[in-house]
């Protein structure tokens, strides 16, 4: 018992010590070595942070670091002669104008690295006129005010902005500081995100002297180019001779993702003029980061044509497209057995190579452009035949590789040209024919020998010098024997592909009729010939809601081919609607239903539909055809059985043929009507036009009492007055 008493004292003891211990623990370290003050909290008590400072106003160096503060201590008003001020791993988000205006008079240095500042605001560093470095690396600054680094800032001379976000840096900073008579700085705004530069106060590059140093460092940031004209543009540059002035200052954006193409020529041409005034300049050690056949070398050492730009616009899908700058020169290089011509369109270019391999080129045609290739290599194909057209840009092209295809024998005016322009030709191992009517290609070739490269290689494939190179083959060898089964192959030929053609017509012969129709006015007479006393070839029976469709597009086409057409457009004012529908369905050919969704949900079309399937079924001499919209129809809500079963047993026509309105047209007889009296009288319902809509009246009576509504004619269509 004894012992359990003395144990749980103990323990009472033990807490009432570590609740004393607790109440008296300090959160802030602050010592001082000879004038420099060491600060560090766990928790930056406001109390125990003015104690320490206010014990040791006259520190000329002050680390606050690793302590959590959010904002930088008001406390530090009360130095009196801090020149050096370390604040760096803590939480602070902004600067603050207030302290600064207090220490700024003594204040050289300040370090505010690895915190949360993310912009930079103007006016908030103006009192610090002693300022020489300024470090703020590490945090996540994206934005810097345009005035943040102005005249008042009299002694900065070094300025890390290192690591953080920016995305663009204005050459305000340093024009600014030369303004102020500083005639050395350094600028490390490096591994960020900038990859533009700014002059938001438009200063003149006038203002810099020969003796500003000026050193600024851009590397590891997004700059995939230099653009030279914007930047002699906001440096208001009127001469080349004005960039001398920056003869001390260095730029250097290495490291940064630059693209070696047309684009940076310019900055590459202005390296290479100025390398000799300051070799040692950094600018001079930028390197290229693509394309991958000049990465890690140095712009300065790039030959000038290999800053070239791959061109889109107009360029073949099979091909690639490259601008040369420095020459003016595009190449297209075509290795695309797609390939089965010359391209018809090419990008625009004063100089031209181009470069084709494909097997299924056999034909080399004429192309416009060819006026301005001076380089054409079109060897590995299999060129056949060669336009006499084509041969023209002979007189045209410096250089033209044909060798390696399938060529048997020139063209007979290649003999005819002068090849003024011409310096070299390949056009060995080809298979060449070498009878009596290619004597002349030898001949030609001795002639030209000086401008056809690898005369040895010219070969015969065929004749007695077979194998031989043609021009060491004797005339006397270039013979041609008479063959009498070439002239009963060819005959046998033909007849095989007439007897083809024939059967293709007749197995495609709706397909042909259509096509005829189409594209040959004469070629009406294909279709069925329907001699008749009825006043129309096609009542149209569809929704008002497709007046669009209709009018925009049936209407024109059949009064364009003179077909008779009515619809309920032409209904007369004061008629009962179902008979006249009746009527025109009676004094018409053909009823042609325009199914849409819209004609489905009408009971008035679907009427007009019942009433000609009924004709249709009686008299074979009448057409009922169904034109399907597809993209105004759901085919989900084709349910009426009458329309289903037409459609299944017969043949109907849809809107995604290319020629539906000729396969429409091919399917309407022409029509021969009868010698007959005047009009009757007693069809006043509808009007004949051909396409003619200006008699278009007014609908049916709003009193019409019916089942159907008077606003339901094929289509929620209103009455007529």
């Amino acid at each position: 018992m004894a012992r359990k008493l003395v144990l749980l004292l103990c323990v009472i003891l033990v807490c009432i010590s570590c609740i004393f211990r607790v109440g008296s623990e300090q959160y802030c370290d602050c010592r001082r070595t000879g004038q420099t003050l060491y600060m560090h909290c766990t928790v930056p008590r406001q109390k125990e942070i003015f104690q320490c400072i206010g014990n040791n106003t006259d520190a000329n160096n002050v680390y606050f670091t690793d302590s959590q503060l959010t904002t930088i201590p008001s406390a530090l008003t009360m130095l009196s002669n801090v020149s050096y001020l370390n604040l760096e791993r803590n939480n602070i988000e902004e600067l603050d104008d207030f302290v600064f205006s207090y220490i700024g008079k003594t204040l050289e240095t300040i370090v505010l690295d690895h915190n949360n500042i993310n912009i930079l605001r103007n006016g908030t560093l103006n009192a610090l006129v002693k300022l020489k470095d300024l470090f703020i690396r590490c945090n996540a600054i994206e934005v810097i005010e345009p005035d943040v680094i102005n005249s008042n800032l009299k002694s900065l001379i070094n300025i890390q902005w290192s690591f953080n976000r920016l995305r663009e840096v204005d050459l305000g900073i340093a024009f600014i500081l030369v303004l102020s008579n500083n005639q050395n700085l350094v600028v490390n705004v490096s591994h960020n995100n900038i990859s533009n530069v700014t002059n938001y106060y438009q200063y003149p590059i006038s203002i810099f002297n020969l003796n500003d140093s000026i050193y600024v460092d851009l590397r590891r940031n997004n700059f995939t180019t230099v653009d030279v004209a914007y930047l002699l543009r906001i440096l208001q540059v009127k001469s080349l001779q004005d960039l001398y002035r920056l003869g001390n200052c260095g730029f250097n954006i290495n490291y940064n993702p630059l693209l070696c193409d047309c684009n940076l020529f310019p900055f590459a041409f202005y390296i290479k003029e100025f390398h000799s005034m300051d070799p040692d300049n950094p600018v001079f050690a930028i390197t290229c980061d693509s394309p991958e056949s000049l990465r890690g070398m140095r712009i300065f050492d790039v030959p000038m044509n290999e800053f070239n730009c791959s061109v889109e616009k107009d360029c073949p899908a099979t091909c690639t497209c490259q601008f040369t700058v420095v020459c003016n020169l595009l190449t297209i290089t075509c290795a695309d057995d797609r390939l089965d011509a010359l391209p018809s369109l090419i990008p625009e270019g004063k100089t031209i190579h181009m470069v084709i391999h494909s097997r299924n080129l056999r034909t080399l045609s004429d192309r416009s452009y060819l006026s301005n290739v001076s380089i054409l290599d079109v060897t590995s194909s299999a060129v056949s035949t060669v336009d006499n057209n084509f041969l023209h840009y002979l007189d045209t092209v410096e250089k033209m590789f044909l060798n390696d295809n399938s060529l048997e024998i020139l063209p007979n005016d290649i003999q005819y040209l002068n090849l003024t322009h011409l310096e070299s030709l390949t056009i060995h191992n080809n298979p060449y024919i070498c009878d009596c009517h290619t004597l002349w290609m030898k001949h030609w070739l001795l002639k030209n020998r000086i401008k056809i490269l690898e005369l040895e290689k010219i070969k015969c494939a065929t004749g007695s010098g077979i194998g031989k190179a043609i021009i060491e083959v004797d005339d006397n060898l270039f013979i041609c024997q008479s063959d009498y089964k070439t002239p009963l192959l060819i005959s046998f030929g033909s007849l095989v592909l007439l007897v083809i053609v024939v059967c293709v017509l007749i197995k495609n012969k709706e397909h042909m009729q259509v096509c005829l129709i189409a594209h040959f006015k004469c070629c009406n007479c294909l279709r069925s010939k329907f001699t008749t006393e009825l006043e129309n070839d096609v009542f149209i029976a569809f929704s008002k809601f497709d007046n669009d469709y209709v009018i925009g597009t049936l209407f024109p086409f059949f009064k364009k081919k003179e077909i008779k057409y009515i619809s309920y457009h032409d209904f007369m004012p004061g008629e009962v609607l179902l008979e006249s529908i009746e009527e025109s369905i009676r004094s018409s050919i053909t009823t042609l239903a325009v199914l849409t969704n819209n004609f489905l949900e009408s009971k008035w079309c679907l009427q007009e539909f019942y009433q000609a399937h009924q004709r249709f079924i009686c008299d074979r001499n009448r057409k009922l055809m169904i034109l399907v919209v597809e993209d105004r129809l759901d085919q989900s809500r084709l349910r009426d059985e009458k329309i289903q079963i037409y459609m299944k047993t017969n043949i109907y026509i849809a809107t995604s043929n290319v020629n539906y309105l000729y396969k429409l047209l091919s399917a309407l007889p022409r029509v021969a009507r009868k010698n007959t009296s005047a009009e009757s009288e007693d069809v006043p319902i509808h009007g004949h036009h051909f396409g003619d809509n200006s008699s278009t009246l007014e609908r049916i009576s709003d009193s019409f009492d019916s089942n159907v509504t008077g606003s339901e004619i094929c289509g929620e269509r209103t009455p007529l007055l």
